[in-house]
């Protein structure tokens, strides 16, 4: 049978069973909500490449002292990789390291291999290692305001004990600091596991393509969605001024969300991405690691965006271009999720198979064309390891199915939140910490 043939019937059997019922609200989403949303995110990522291309070089006329806040709990030797990486930054500023273990005393091999890494680089110039055992798990907020009080670097860097840097990325990240008005800058993440499986290979994609390359499209209208806990860069007298870290689950967006929230206050403060300054982290290696760590991460989105700073997200708190794109980011993230879970049951029971493999194969393309779009872009104008990135490119037919999952699982986490309260039970943290939040 022919394709055309085949198309003929196809569309003769979703006419037959009113199929375009199902359609119609398919193509109102992604008509009003995901091409606006990718076609902004494309746009804008192409205007940060052309004035980077046109804009002269600049050369740093002074040295910020860092302070790196690395939160510490069962890296064990791993935390000497990330360790290492900071202390062979090609930076001649000054930087302080803290190692803070949280739970040194059932973290042992950790907090022993801090303290050896620690040991060994004693003497090195401009670079100092600093080793905080906290004898009583308070968890990841507790290790990062613990080190913000010991910090004395004008910028304050946290990183995940597991995330190691290239050797470039203070320098790249002290240069956004130059302005005085970028309050704090993301920075590119990859998989550092990127090649054990097929888990980690999806991940990795994921990371390149959605997260890296949305987070540079945003930057250039203010409008950083989050800044990651994992590796994230902030003023110093910023971080003071907003009260650090607060307890809780999603530390990181909560913090970049009440950032956003001082914009209309200080429409010139802005939060910058420096796609340059690239941390290099392990991702879950098995599908149930990684379907708990979206449970807790979408879970946490929509108890931060909706339950916590619902009251935040409008327009007097924000600067224009952030509010329409935060909202714009919202309905992408939130309502798209939970119409997917809603589609999915209802076009199974009320269509015979052909007409839902048929549909799902319109939307399975769809998908693979944003996919291709986005790895193209990616490849020709941003990344940094652009053969290393070609690896990947068998495993992109397989990203539209793991991006429709991934989405489908999004709506799962956000019900599991309304339903269960589960921000309540994050592993960042122990119970008496999360009861005790607001």
């Amino acid at each position: 049978m022919d394709f055309a043939l085949y198309f003929k019937i196809m569309t003769n059997a979703i006419l037959k069973y009113d199929a375009y019922r199902y359609l119609l609200p398919i193509f109102v989403m992604v008509l009003l909500v995901e091409m606006p949303y990718y076609g902004i995110i494309f746009i804008l990522v192409l205007k940060s490449y052309f004035q980077k291309l046109n804009s002269r070089n600049v050369d740093l006329y002074y040295y910020p002292s860092f302070s790196v806040i690395i939160t510490c709990y069962s890296e064990g030797k791993d935390i000497e990789k990330s360790i290492e990486t900071l202390i062979e930054q090609c930076y001649p500023g000054k930087i302080e390291i803290f190692a803070v273990v949280d739970g040194a005393t059932q973290n042992k091999a950790t907090l022993d291999a801090a303290k050896k890494i620690a040991k060994k680089y004693a003497n090195y110039p401009q670079r100092k290692v600093i080793v905080v055992p906290k004898y009583v798990r308070g968890g990841r907020v507790s290790s990062l305001n613990t080190g913000l009080k010991l910090a004395h670097g004008e910028i304050i860097m946290a990183l995940d004990g597991d995330t190691s840097c290239d050797n470039q990325t203070i320098l790249y990240v002290a240069k956004q600091f130059q302005d005085s008005n970028v309050v704090a800058s993301s920075g590119g993440m990859r998989v550092r596991n990127a090649k054990v499986n097929l888990v980690t290979k999806l991940q990795s994609l994921e990371y390149v393509l959605g997260i890296h390359l949305a987070k540079l499209g945003l930057a250039e209208v203010n409008s950083v969605n989050n800044i990651s806990g994992a590796f994230g860069f902030f003023r110093h007298s910023m971080l003071k001024q907003i009260g650090g870290w607060r307890s809780g689950s999603a530390e990181d967006l909560d913090l970049t969300t009440r950032l956003q929230s001082l914009f209309s206050r200080h429409p010139k403060h802005r939060i910058a991405h420096t796609p340059e300054a690239m941390s290099h982290t392990d991702a879950p290696e098995s599908w149930k690691g990684l379907f708990l760590q979206r449970l807790r991460w979408d879970g946490d989105m929509f108890f931060i965006w909706i339950r916590r700073y619902r009251h935040r997200i409008i327009f007097r708190f924000m600067s224009k271009s952030a509010f329409f794109v935060t909202w714009g980011g919202l309905i992408f993230n939130l309502v798209v999720p939970l119409a997917i879970i809603i589609y999915i049951p209802y076009t199974l029971f009320n269509y015979p198979i052909e007409v839902v493999f048929w549909l799902f194969a319109i939307t399975y393309i769809y998908y693979l064309i944003i996919t291709v779009l986005s790895f193209v872009i990616m490849i020709a104008l941003i990344s940094e390891r652009p053969a290393y990135d070609l690896y990947f490119v068998p495993y992109l037919v397989l990203m539209p199915l793991y991006q429709f999952i991934m989405r489908a699982w999004t709506g799962v986490a956000i019900i599991y939140e309304l339903v269960l309260k589960t921000h309540n039970y994050s592993s960042m943290a122990p119970w008496w910490v999360l009861k005790n939040k607001q």
